[in-house]
Formats: structure tokens, C-alpha cells, sequence
């Protein structure tokens, strides 16, 4: 009987650990997507305040003028190496995360009536045009994506738990053997 308890424990143990395993790479591969071009692009959007018609007057404004050099570098800049890489899988909501401590920028940026984060939606709408398979992300909801995390980290935690109490009962078993093998003088 006890060895039975015991395989059963064994086998419950295996059997959760497994599903724990399967849990964390779950998690992983779900925390490390990222949005795909059309909600990278409505996020960055929204994040501007700003409409996909002022982006397209903007673009001409910008592509019109002479004395656009440093707005158009910017925008280059956000295009090339910002905007849908590793180091910016979602749009930024803060200007000062896109080019910290760019006041002059700002500034430049005012003569075209607009600011950093509506120059990272821009880059963002003409990388989505030049360039869509920039974007690899596969989200396309935020809010499902965000609540299957939550139900994942839930099943690992309910997973951990039972985990722990196997712990326990096999190191009262592992107690237990101990026990009788002192007795036993084994």
C-alpha cells in the first residue's frame, strides 16, 4: 500500500511539473509578442493624439521643406532603428523614451506643428506602407492578449502550489523511510 502512495505521489508530481514546464513557455512565448502593423500603428496613433489624414499632411510638410533636416533625421532615426525593434516592440507612450533629452527637436518639431510621438506615428504609418513585414507581432487584441497572461500566470501559481504541497508530502515520506531505517539499523 505505501509504495502505491507513493508512485502516486511520484506520478502527480511528474505529471504537474510537466504542466508547469508547458505553462512557463507559454508565458514566455505570450510575454515576448508583440503587437502586428495595424495595432502597432493604431496604438502609436492614439498614443499621438494625432489621425492617419494629419499624418499624410505631415509627411508632405515635412518632405516639402528645406529646413526639415533634423525633423527628417528624426524620423529616419525612428524608422531605422526604433520603431518595431527588439528594443521597442510597442509604440512609446512617453516622448522623453523615444529621444531623451531632445528639447531642440522640440523645438523643430514645433514648426511643423507636431511633437516626438507624432513623428514616432509617422514613421510608424510610412513603415507600415514602405515595409510591413517590419512588424512581426501577431497581436492584434491587447486586451485577450493581456487576460490569457493572467489566466496563464493563475494556472502556474495554482500549478506551484500543488507542486509545493507534493514537496512536502514526499519529504514526509522521505522523513518517514529515514525513520524506519534507523530503527532498523539500515
Amino acid at each position: 500500500m505505501a509504495t502505491k502512495v507513493g508512485e502516486n505521489v511520484t506520478e502527480d508530481a511528474a505529471r504537474f511539473l510537466a504542466e508547469a514546464k508547458s505553462l512557463a513557455a507559454e508565458l514566455q512565448r505570450l510575454e515576448s509578442e508583440s503587437p502586428s502593423a495595424q495595432l502597432y500603428l493604431s496604438l502609436a496613433i492614439e498614443y499621438a493624439a494625432t489621425t492617419a489624414p494629419r499624418l499624410e499632411a505631415l509627411a508632405r510638410a515635412i518632405a516639402q521643406a528645406p529646413e526639415a533636416g533634423r525633423v527628417q533625421m528624426a524620423l529616419r532615426r525612428l524608422k531605422r532603428s526604433m520603431v518595431a525593434g527588439p528594443g521597442y516592440p510597442w509604440p512609446a507612450k512617453a516622448a522623453g523614451r523615444l529621444f531623451p533629452g531632445a528639447s531642440d527637436l522640440e523645438a523643430e518639431c514645433a514648426r511643423f506643428q507636431t511633437h516626438p510621438l507624432e513623428l514616432q506615428a509617422l514613421a510608424v504609418w510610412q513603415l507600415v506602407k514602405e515595409d510591413p513585414g517590419r512588424f512581426t507581432g501577431t497581436i492584434t487584441d491587447p486586451a485577450a492578449h493581456t487576460h490569457r497572461i493572467a489566466d496563464l500566470r493563475r494556472d502556474r501559481a495554482r500549478i506551484l502550489t500543488v507542486l509545493a504541497v507534493i514537496k512536502d508530502r514526499l519529504a514526509a515520506q522521505l522523513a518517514d523511510i529515514q525513520a524506519v531505517l534507523a530503527q532498523v539499523g539500515g
